[in-house]
């Protein structure tokens, strides 16, 4: 089974759906971490 070629436009949705989920990840562990601090102190 050969894999079509992806397009240019289909790369750089790929690429930005990645940004915008590690941007997710990144507030949900500050969130976490920040909860964390609170409770220790």
């Amino acid at each position: 089974m050969s894999h079509p070629a992806l397009p240019e436009q289909g790369m750089g949705t790929m690429i930005s759906y990645c940004i915008e989920y590690s941007e997710l990840l990144i507030i949900e562990i500050v969130q976490l971490a920040d909860a964390f601090i609170k409770r220790a102190l």
